[in-house]
C-alpha cells in the first residue's frame, strides 16, 4: 500500500482499505482512517479492536472522537473509564458527558469520572456539564475538588451563569476555604466578568473574611450603590472597611452606617459624614438611640482637636478633602443640633 499523504487521500478509500489501514497503517494514517470511518458512521467493531491494540495515546484520542461520531457509546465508555492514558480518558469523558446530557449514557458514568485520579479528566467533565440538571449539582461538588485547576474550571462555569444562587453559594463556600492567593485570583476574575455591583450581590452570601477580600479587589473608591447589596447583612468589620472606599454622594449611605463611621472612622472625612448624617437625622423621626448617642460622644470628644488641626494645618499635608475651620465648625454644629432634636 502506498502511504497516504494527507486526510484527503483517506477520503478516496473504500471501507475495506480504511479498515486495513486502521489496523496496519502508520499512526497518522490510523488517525485519518479513524476519522473517515467515524464520519461515515461505520466500522464500530474495527474501532473496538483498534482501541485495544493501539499503542499511541494520541491516536487513541482521535479514535475516541471517531467512536463518538459512530455513536458507539459502549466503546466510548470503556475508553473514558479504563484507558491507561489520562489524556485519552479526558477526551473520551468529555464526549461521554455530552452523550449523558443527551440521555444516551447514564449520569452514574460521569459521576464516577469526577472521582478519576487525574485532574485533567475531572476538569474535562466540568467544562462539558450542561446547565440543566444534574449539571449544576455536579458543578457545586467540583467547587470543592482537591485540584485548583478543576476548581478554576468550575468557577468559570459559575461566572458564566451568575444568576444561579446555588452555584454562587457554592463558590462563596470555596472562597471561604481557599488560600489567600486563590481567593484573590477568583474574586479578581469574578469582578472582571460581572462588574462591581453583581460581585457585591454575590458576596451577600459570603463570610466577612471573603467580603473583606472582595473589597480588596475593587478599585480605589466606589459608589455606595455598587456595594450596597453586600453590606445589608455585613459584619461590622466590613462596614468599617468601606468608610474610606466610598466616593461620591454620602446621601445614599444609610444612617446606621454613617453613625458607625462617625464612631469608628478616620477624622479626615468627618465633616462630610457629619453633614450626611445631619441630613438624615432631620428626616428620620425615630433614629436608633444607642448609635446616635455613641456618635455624639465621639464627635464631641474629637471636635476641639479636629478644629485645632484645621486652624493650624501641617504644611506637608495637601489633602484636598480638608475643609476650612468655619466649614468644619458648621458641620459639627449642624450635626449636634440635629441629634439634640432626638434627645
Amino acid at each position: 500500500m502506498d502511504p497516504l499523504r494527507d486526510f484527503d487521500d483517506a477520503r478516496t478509500l473504500g471501507e475495506p482499505e480504511l479498515r486495513a489501514r486502521l489496523r496496519d497503517g502508520a499512526p497518522v494514517e490510523r488517525v485519518w482512517c479513524a476519522w473517515q470511518l467515524g464520519l461515515r458512521r461505520a466500522g464500530s467493531h474495527d474501532f473496538a479492536e483498534q482501541v485495544k491494540r493501539e499503542p499511541h495515546p494520541g491516536v487513541r484520542r482521535h479514535l475516541a472522537v471517531a467512536v463518538a461520531g459512530a455513536h458507539d457509546v459502549d466503546v466510548l465508555v470503556v475508553m473514558a473509564r479504563h484507558d491507561p492514558d489520562s489524556g485519552v480518558r479526558s477526551t473520551a469523558m468529555l464526549l461521554a458527558t455530552r452523550f449523558a446530557a443527551a440521555g444516551l449514557i447514564p449520569w452514574a458514568i460521569i459521576e464516577a469520572g469526577l472521582a478519576d485520579e487525574a485532574p485533567g479528566v475531572r476538569e474535562a467533565i466540568v467544562g462539558a456539564l450542561p446547565e440543566e440538571a444534574p449539571g449544576p449539582a455536579l458543578l457545586i461538588g467540583a467547587l470543592a475538588d482537591a485540584s485548583r485547576e478543576v476548581r478554576r474550571a468550575a468557577i468559570d462555569r459559575v461566572l458564566a451563569a451568575p444568576g444561579d444562587e446555588a452555584m454562587v453559594r457554592g463558590a462563596c463556600a470555596l472562597l471561604d476555604r481557599a488560600a489567600k492567593d486563590e481567593r484573590t485570583e477568583v474574586l479578581t476574575r469574578w469582578r472582571a466578568a460581572v462588574g462591581t455591583r453583581a460581585l457585591a450581590e454575590a458576596m451577600a452570601h459570603a463570610s466577612a473574611a471573603v467580603q473583606l477580600a472582595a473589597l480588596a479587589v475593587l478599585p480605589g473608591t466606589v459608589a455606595w450603590r455598587e456595594v450596597a447589596p453586600m453590606v445589608e447583612r455585613a459584619d461590622p468589620a466590613v462596614v468599617d472597611a468601606l468608610d474610606w472606599r466610598i466616593d461620591g454622594d454620602l446621601a445614599e449611605v444609610p444612617l446606621a452606617v454613617l453613625l458607625r463611621w462617625l464612631v469608628s472612622g478616620e477624622d479626615w472625612r468627618l465633616d462630610a459624614r457629619l453633614e450626611a448624617a445631619a441630613d438624615q437625622l432631620c428626616r428620620d423621626r425615630t433614629p436608633p438611640p444607642d448609635p446616635v448617642a455613641a456618635a455624639v460622644a465621639r464627635v464631641t470628644a474629637v471636635r476641639a482637636a479636629v478644629l485645632q488641626d484645621l486652624a493650624h494645618p501641617d504644611p506637608d499635608d495637601s489633602n484636598p478633602d480638608l475643609r476650612s475651620p468655619a466649614e468644619a465648625t458648621a458641620a459639627f454644629d449642624r450635626f449636634l443640633a440635629a441629634t439634640a432634636r432626638h434627645a
